[in-house]
């Protein structure tokens, strides 16, 4: 079997045979400065030729995928545009997982309204009392402060046993179930959907809506007000009950146990 041949640089037209492990490409030669070839890039020109001797186009082989352009690094373009791609698969899963898990959130509940965070008192002034910071909070978002006393009031009135007046319970279902103000809806703000059934219809029946939850730091009732007002129940018919279930307990009103008229009216100590 014939071995290939090279160009034979001092005889042109003559091919040499190729000594074994040498891989040349056929190119004519041409005239090169002397010193674009050394003894060490000899083997690696696609022609052979003596540094002294008639000139090749030396090309190393190694550069011929850079020649060629098949090997190039990536633009900022290109890596930008991978970027945004990694980042809107990110965000639509999140989306996702928000959607499907029962611990997600409302995207379109407003978590902090304006006003929200305390009142600061004026220099040199006497600071409000922490029922005076409440009301006027609950007056910026246009709701109403009730205290323990008025309370009473609404629960003795004849419009609560006509559903005219209902009381919501902002607590979560295990204090619920231990004890509630008698006839009060469950409805906790963190899992509104799960009460929408039950709670929804006597507030748009109600002329008012008194809802409590642990009193003194608790904002509980405040966001349940918060959500009911986004779903359409009016502004003007919720009240903020402040002292909440400890303030009725301590006053020695009735308490409900179990579900919702359960009629099991059990004395609770504060």
């Amino acid at each position: 079997m014939n071995r290939p041949a090279a160009i034979d640089v001092k005889r042109p037209g003559v091919r040499q045979p190729l000594r074994g492990g040498e891989r040349f490409l056929p190119i004519s030669c041409s005239s090169f400065p002397a010193r674009a070839f050394s003894a060490g890039s000899e083997k690696n020109s696609v022609c052979r030729a003596p540094v002294d001797g008639p000139r090749c186009s030396g090309i190393p082989l190694k550069d011929q995928a850079i020649q060629s352009g098949t090997s190039r690094r990536p633009g900022a373009v290109e890596i930008l545009r991978e970027a945004v791609v990694v980042l809107a698969a990110g965000l639509a899963f999140a989306l996702v997982a928000n959607h499907i898990s029962p611990r997600g959130l409302v995207l379109a509940r407003n978590y902090f309204p304006a006003g929200t965070g305390p009142a600061r008192p004026a220099t040199n002034s006497v600071s409000p009392a922490p029922g005076e910071l409440l009301a006027a909070r609950l007056k910026e978002q246009g709701f109403q402060l009730v205290d323990g006393r008025q309370a009473a009031q609404l629960f003795h009135d004849p419009r609560f046993q006509a559903g005219r007046i209902v009381f919501i319970d902002a607590r979560d279902e295990a204090h619920y179930r231990e004890g509630h103000i008698p006839g009060a809806c469950e409805f906790d703000p963190y899992y509104p959907e799960k009460y929408f059934l039950t709670a929804l219809p006597p507030c748009q029946a109600a002329e008012q809506i008194v809802i409590y939850c642990n009193g003194g730091d608790c904002d509980d009732s405040e966001s349940a007000a918060l959500t009911l007002r986004d779903v359409g129940i009016a502004t003007n018919k919720l009240f903020i009950y402040g002292g909440g279930f400890p303030e009725w307990i301590t006053n020695g009103l009735p308490v409900e146990t179990g579900g919702r008229n359960s009629r099991d009216l059990r004395p609770l100590k504060p």
